[in-house]
């Protein structure tokens, strides 16, 4: 480094004007140019600056890999929400498309009552037992046909 150089020329400077001081030579100006360094001293350095290398290569890939996996993780929250959202939305559609058939149903149910009622001289409790009776014929009449159903009629 230039402070380094400045030391050495420094000393230097001290050194050799001490040594030529009884000749007669004052020397006021020394420089070192070029420093270099015996083949051990150069192979050392070169391994510290592999090493150096090595290990930023290394925090590099770390910090990529970090970041990658961030990303990953960030990504999959982000999918099993929108599912998530997906399938409460189905949930509340499937739910209101059945209230909206048992609405339906049930409107039917009271106009089929009705039009019996009007048919058995305007009771709805005779209706009403006679829908009940039809339901109750039909239920027998599917568990009869099941396959793992025992039916035993009593009257």
């Amino acid at each position: 480094t230039f402070s380094a150089r400045e030391q050495i020329n420094s000393v230097l400077l001290r050194s050799l004007d001490v040594e030529t001081q009884p000749w007669g030579i004052k020397i006021i100006r020394v420089e070192v140019r070029d420093i270099i360094p015996n083949s051990e001293i150069l192979g050392a350095m070169e391994m510290q600056m592999a090493a150096e290398r090595k290990k930023r290569a290394a925090v590099i890939q770390s910090e990529g890999e970090k970041l990658k996996a961030i990303n990953e993780a960030k990504g999959d929250a982000q999918s099993r929400i929108i599912d998530a959202n997906a399938d409460a939305e189905a949930i509340l559609i499937e739910g209101q498309a059945e209230a909206e058939k048992m609405r339906i149903e049930a409107e039917r149910a009271s106009r089929a009552i009705e039009a019996l009622a009007k048919t058995l001289n305007g009771d709805p409790s005779d209706a009403a037992k006679y829908k009940l009776a039809q339901q109750f014929i039909d239920t027998q009449g599917r568990l009869a046909t099941s396959d793992n159903s025992k039916v035993i009629l009593s009257n």
